[in-house]
């Protein structure tokens, strides 16, 4: 009788823990309506929710009703239920997805967060039994039109020489492998990267019949009314079958640029080898890495290029695509490091679980990958907690996603040889170095053109001071928001030289901005990856 009172003790504990959330999701068509969404012709659904969980409950149809009272909302309403492991204040991610799939850019999904990045959107759990109407959302998703825009043919070459054989390990045809190209995304942070179509053509590649390993494909894209030459759009190459490759086939590194000719033009783009890797055989037993991470002086928050305070932090993770690194699951916040099933590794600087120096600013960690772990290529990324890093502009919805932009991730080779190895990386830094390099004294004050321009990640910055004063030097992007301070101080009187690193920051057009003595003064620098 005392195991049944326990069971049932046990299975009340288990229900109380779990929350019920009923949510009314609400989506904003009036942009859509501006482009020819069409109700009766087109429609919405809600997507996700259990994305990151698979054991989150969601009842209710997805199909989303147009309002009777407002033509431009559609709204669904959900009944939402957490595992018993979540708690109030944890999220969960979704997304609009519009149909038919071919009227609109990617296939109808929401593209990710134009000014933080976070891929969808992040609903946050309430009481136990709140019923939730939430604000009208202006779906992120682009109606495809044709003939409005500048349209360039262009051929794309892959050598997958390196990786073409037979079997596991490889990219081998005969498996039934594919290289295709992806995207053409545009970016938030850079107004003449567009979102782009495919007007013509396979993305799937094809064998060049003369060079072996040469993958190619032409394909016509167009981009939107109101795009120019020397505008252009982004893309990755993506191989599959997903559970062949690392990081499901796609490349680890950002997304790649396309800078359009003038309107009809046809052209080929330059070789490239693409940043993609086969699985290998299976792990057959366990093997631990140490991970860890340098917070050198200078290191940065990427959503606003501010310094973090060394001393201040209080806690990092890692987060990456092998379940050794909690498989990208959980939303970059806080409750991914106590949740019962981590979503990350927790890394420390106190001399524990394989960091070998307290307080020396190397944030570390010992990693087990497990014996069937797929060998292979496996992105990851850091994070890093500190008071005041969750209010930074951008940075609410998923703050410990502060080391790197989407898409610029990490990657490590999961071998049975790596067993004991040791990975030391560097977190990244907006400014490697200010110094002043001539200390005769200038008769006006100057502001140099950066070198080189375009830059990829570094370049120089030179400037006169003709009088001491206190100096700051700011980096816009095109929206006018500053991304990154690196000069912040009283100079005196001299020639100076920054090298700055804009390894955080994503592609595009930036101000560089120096004010001293009531003096200001401009240049245009472009960061192109």
């Amino acid at each position: 009788m005392k195991k049944v009172l326990f069971l049932l003790v046990l299975i009340s504990c288990v229900s109380f823990a779990q929350v019920t959330n009923t949510v009314t999701f609400v989506a904003d068509i009036s942009v859509l309506s501006e482009q020819g969404f069409t109700p009766g012709t087109h429609g919405l659904k809600l997507e996700g929710l259990n994305w990151d969980n698979g054991d989150i409950s969601v009842v209710g149809d997805r199909e989303m009703l147009q309002d009777p009272n407002n033509a431009m909302h559609y709204t669904v309403t959900l009944e939402i239920t957490t595992t018993p492991d979540m708690v109030v204040g944890d999220s969960a991610r979704w997304k609009f997805k519009a149909y038919p799939d071919e009227d609109f850019v990617d296939g109808g999904w929401e593209s990710a967060n134009p000014v933080t990045g976070y891929d969808g959107h992040a609903y946050v759990f309430q009481d136990n039994g709140s019923v939730v109407d939430l604000d009208p959302i202006e779906p992120w998703i682009t109606m495809i039109q044709t003939g409005v825009g500048v349209q360039n043919t262009i051929t794309f070459q892959a050598d997958l020489s390196s990786m073409l054989g037979t079997g596991v390990g490889f990219f081998d045809p005969d498996a039934g492998d594919i290289m295709e190209v992806k995207g053409f995304w545009g970016d938030a942070n850079d107004p003449n990267i567009f979102d782009a179509i495919l007007v013509d053509g396979d993305p799937i590649m094809t064998p060049d019949p003369f060079m072996v390993g040469l993958y190619t494909t032409t394909l016509t894209i167009e981009l939107p009314e109101g795009a120019v030459a020397g505008n252009g759009t982004g893309f990755k190459f993506k191989a599959s079958p997903d559970e062949r490759f690392s990081n499901t086939g796609w490349e680890t590194s950002a997304n790649r640029p396309i800078i359009f000719e003038e309107d009809g033009t046809s052209w080929t783009m330059d070789v490239i080898q693409p940043n993609i890797t086969p699985l290998g055989l299976p792990l057959s037993s366990d093997i631990t890495v140490l991970f860890q991470v340098n917070l050198v002086e200078g290191s940065a928050n990427r959503y606003d290029g501010s310094e973090i305070p060394r001393d201040e932090v209080t806690l990092g993770i890692i987060k990456g695509a092998s379940t050794a690194f909690g498989g990208w699951g959980g939303n970059w916040t806080l409750a991914d490091t106590v949740a019962a099933d981590s979503n990350c590794i927790v890394i420390n600087d106190s001399g524990e679980n394989g960091d070998k120096v307290a307080g020396d600013h190397i944030w570390s960690a010992n990693v087990t990958f497990p014996a069937g772990t797929m060998q292979g290529a496996s992105p990851y990324k850091y994070g890093i907690w500190y008071p005041g890093c969750d209010t930074i502009p951008g940075a609410s919805g998923a703050p410990l996603d502060n080391s790197a932009p989407s898409g610029e991730d990490l990657s490590f080779n999961i071998q049975a040889t790596a067993a004991g190895s040791e990975v030391l990386d560097i977190w990244p830094t907006l400014v490697t170095s200010v110094k002043q390099i001539d200390n005769t004294i200038p008769d006006k004050y100057t502001l140099e053109q950066n070198y080189p321009n375009p830059f990829n990640p570094e370049t120089v910055i030179k400037y006169n001071i003709a009088e001491e004063g206190k100096v700051t030097m700011t980096v816009f992007n095109v929206l006018g928001e500053s991304v990154a301070t690196i000069v912040n101080d009283v100079q005196e009187a001299g020639t100076y030289q920054i090298n700055f690193n804009g390894y955080g920051l994503s592609s595009g057009i930036y101000f560089y901005s120096l004010n001293v003595n009531g003096n200001v003064l401009t240049k245009k620098m472009m960061l192109l990856k």
